[in-house]
């Protein structure tokens, strides 16, 4: 009697937790949504909240639009950023790295791409891997002569 007892409290405990945490709305932690500026304030790169298919400009000299080849899903989807010249034209001249993780589970599904490949026509593809449904945030850091010149945050549910 006495061990099912403890089982139950022990399980109303731990729901209580879990549904009265105080810092968390609806799994969005303040201190995981606060981790992109934290990582980034280093390089001393505020990070931007980015907008698929809009014109991003990151300076004088460049800026960049993003989409996905497909609606992402989970699996594999594909990412691709053309980055354009101060003229207009795809310009490959700079180093694009990422990082990729769900906020609301910070850290268990974290991948880092210290160099995002471009094709022949200049264009960075960076293939990430959602697996699983929920929220997931992908951080581009932009570098020019080793140098970060941007920061930018694309957040999406799958």
């Amino acid at each position: 009697m006495n061990k099912i007892f403890y089982t139950v409290l022990l399980a109303v405990g731990f729901a209580t937790y879990v549904h009265a945490c105080p810092t968390c709305e609806k799994h969005k932690h303040p201190a995981a949504q606060q981790k992109i500026t934290e990582v980034h304030a280093k390089n001393s790169v505020q990070p931007t909240l980015l907008k698929e298919g809009q014109k991003i400009i990151i300076n004088d000299s460049y800026s960049f639009k993003y989409n996905f080849a497909e609606k992402p899903k989970m699996g594999q989807s594909v990412l691709k950023i053309q980055v354009l010249d101060a003229n207009g034209k795809t310009s490959s001249n700079l180093k694009i790295s990422a990082t990729y993780d769900m906020p609301s589970m910070r850290g268990h599904h974290a991948t880092k791409v210290d160099l995002i490949q471009k094709n022949k026509k200049g264009v960075y593809l960076l293939p990430v891997n959602f697996v699983m449904q929920g929220d997931w945030e992908i951080v581009l850091t932009f570098k020019d002569t080793d140098k970060n010149i941007f920061v930018g945050v694309i957040n999406l549910e799958i």
